[in-house]
């Protein structure tokens, strides 16, 4: 809000904002230029005190709470430069506990300013500061006080003025509180008295709404089922494309969903995530729909060249698959279920817990499922051997927890690799 009558008071002056919060120090820059300051930024407290070797402003509001150099000590490190110790601060903090005063004041903050700030109080305390330019500056006005708080003892060096003004601030807060309270009351009271007359009105009426808003619920709930269903199918359909086009690995998507889902559930992971891993497991090889036929069926060993296209498959998922909204990051875990524990993976060289969880799962599922099943390029090297290099690699390439519960569903629960029922596996 301009004052005219303030004009030439507020003529030239600059003011330096110190806030890491881009929005709050826009909102301040926005009410001080409107009312005829210039204004300087800085995000933080280094960046505040490279300006001020370069620029003297009239004045430096400050916030508290920032990374690296908090608002205190900014005040500390002006306090001491020469050509700046007599520039007024004024502190923006939450001012939850008596202390933050005392440790502003002990500083070398000459007045405070309670978060959120209201523009009619904080116009008014540069106003009076740049008035008496001796406010914080002119020792020969000030006096040290030695205080003792909570067992803390706080030496400051205030002027009289600095201690009315912490007084009114301290007045500021307890009275905006208590208005807040009041106006909490007076809400209270009034929210109790339509309570009870909708009680009165409605009483009759509230056998009828409960049973309405079962009819509701169970409604949303029937309609979340759908679109589960949905999701699945369409996810099952995408996966039955991919494996059209390669009748040799046709069901090797859906039995390593089937044991991933498996190993999520016995490592104790929630039915949600679980399912995400199911999801994503449907779709780890979507990307191969851009590896050409003939690589994917042919006979023999595969060349360099003709191994490095099929590895490009997990970023070709990726990008497929990145733009869809799914509850779960599927594009991510299809991206990173070739990475390895010890970096020796692909396409990024993950290692350790870089590599999501899911996709850790996804990984061993993987093997097993391949070295089990049968390829162009060679015969089913069978279940023991994959089984075994599980065992001989736990902890070097495939997770260990992962690897010990894929284990456990085999040696000690009966675990059968293939993909019966597997429409059904995720609603069991």
């Amino acid at each position: 809000m301009n004052n005219p009558k303030d004009s030439s008071k507020t003529e030239n002056a600059k003011v330096l904002i110190v806030e890491d919060s881009l929005t709050q120090a826009e909102v301040l820059r926005s009410v001080l230029e409107s009312n005829g300051y210039s204004v300087l930024v800085a995000h933080e407290g280094s960046q505040a005190l490279s300006l001020l070797s370069k620029q003297k402003p009239d004045i430096i509001i400050s916030d508290v709470m920032m990374p690296g150099m908090d608002g205190f000590e900014l005040c500390r490190q002006v306090r001491k430069a020469e050509g700046l110790r007599n520039i007024p601060i004024i502190l923006l903090t939450q001012l939850s506990d008596p202390k933050d005063i005392l440790q502003g004041l002990q500083c070398g903050a000459c007045n405070f300013i309670t978060k959120p700030f209201a523009e009619d109080i904080l116009l008014s305390r540069i106003r009076g500061i740049l008035e008496d330019r001796s406010h914080c500056g002119a020792l020969e006005n000030q006096q040290g006080i030695s205080y003792c708080h909570n067992g803390q003892k706080y030496f400051i060096t205030v002027g009289r003025k600095q201690i009315i003004d912490s007084l009114i601030t301290a007045y500021d807060i307890a009275a905006r509180k208590n208005r807040e309270m009041v106006r909490a009351r007076d809400e209270l009271r009034e929210l109790n008295s339509r309570l009870e007359e909708k009680v009165k009105e409605r009483t009759s009426a509230l056998t009828a709404e409960i049973a309405e808003r079962k009819k509701i619920e169970k409604e949303l709930k029937d309609s979340v089922k759908r679109l589960q269903a949905t999701l699945q199918g369409t996810v099952l359909a995408i996966a039955t494309i991919v494996e059209k086009r390669d009748a040799y690995t046709a069901g090797h998507q859906a039995r390593v969903a089937k044991l991933a889902y498996a190993i999520a559930l016995e490592m104790g992971l929630k039915k949600d995530q679980a399912e995400g891993v199911y999801m994503a497991a449907i779709l780890h090889d979507v990307g191969k729909v851009s590896v050409p036929v003939e690589i994917l069926s042919k006979q023999s060993r595969l060349s360099e060249m003709e191994f490095g296209i099929i590895k490009m498959h997990s970023q070709e998922g990726y990008e497929i698959l990145r733009n869809i909204d799914f509850p779960w990051p599927i594009a991510e875990i299809v991206l990173q279920h070739h990475e390895r524990m010890d970096g020796s993976g692909y396409p990024q060289g993950l290692a350790g817990e870089s590599i999501l969880l899911e996709a850790r799962i996804i990984a061993v599922a993987d093997v097993v499922e391949a070295m089990a099943s049968h390829r162009p390029y060679r015969p089913a090297v069978g279940l023991k051997r994959a089984l075994r290099e599980i065992q001989n690699n736990k902890g070097i390439l495939y997770d260990p927890k992962v690897s010990d519960a894929c284990l456990k569903l085999f040696y000690e629960k009966g675990f059968r690799l293939d993909s019966s029922a597997l429409l059904s596996v995720v609603n069991q």
